[in-house]
């Protein structure tokens, strides 16, 4: 698994770990193939983008605080912008991510029920 929001980058480190692997291989004698899948398209939404602006706002109507963050990381949106369909992603508080100690607290869970409610309720609007 290989992401990076820097494309150049991406196509660097794919080209140079094949390079590696296939180079050990054919060392030992050995024959590798390679299918490279795209698994979760690199996404960048503007700040100003219609469908952040909605989440930002329905944010403040509740009072929540708001902080616009990329991440590296790979979600259904990813998928759904790679289709065309532009999908910011809404943070749910979650603690200690990936580890064994990954927590959410419920209070965070239904404060994001709440946010998701008044983004629906402000796009109804338009």
């Amino acid at each position: 698994d290989m992401r990076s929001l820097n494309v150049a980058k991406l196509e660097n480190l794919k080209d140079s770990t094949i390079s590696l692997i296939k180079e050990v291989v054919e060392a030992g004698n050995g024959e590798v193939s390679f299918e490279i899948v795209e698994g979760c398209p690199a996404v960048e939404l503007s700040k100003d983008h219609a469908c952040i602006k909605l989440a930002e706002n329905a944010a403040k109507n509740l009072g929540f605080p708001v902080e616009l963050k990329v991440t590296g990381g790979c979600s259904d949106g990813n998928y759904l912008c790679g289709y065309g369909l532009p999908c910011g992603l809404l943070a749910t508080g979650m603690s200690n991510v990936h580890t064994t100690q990954e927590y959410l607290k419920e209070e965070d869970l239904y404060n994001t029920a709440k946010w998701t409610y008044e983004i629906i309720k402000e796009a109804a609007k338009k």
